[in-house]
């Protein structure tokens, strides 16, 4: 059986991974355009920096959400012992 902090480990590590192939892929395409870049069209370059920005925003938000860990909450009743 799979406890719930192994589903949201994994979750987390398959969403790094694929913002860092994301990010990658960006720096490849950026990379061929500026070996063109006189050929580049001005709604590449803006593709290219809306591609930048919405990574580091997604970036940030994943960390900010995951930034204070984990809370864990007691709400079993207390023994009593007689």
């Amino acid at each position: 059986m799979q406890q719930a902090w192994d589903k949201q480990n994994n979750f987390l590590k398959a969403q790094a991974r694929a913002q860092g192939e994301l990010r990658s892929m960006i720096r490849q395409y950026d990379e061929m355009l500026h070996k063109n870049w006189d050929v580049c069209s001005e709604e590449q370059k803006a593709r290219i920096e809306l591609m930048r920005l919405r990574t580091a925003k997604l970036s940030q938000e994943s960390a900010e959400e995951y930034e204070d860990g984990v809370e864990i909450v007691n709400d079993a009743p207390e023994e009593t012992t007689g």
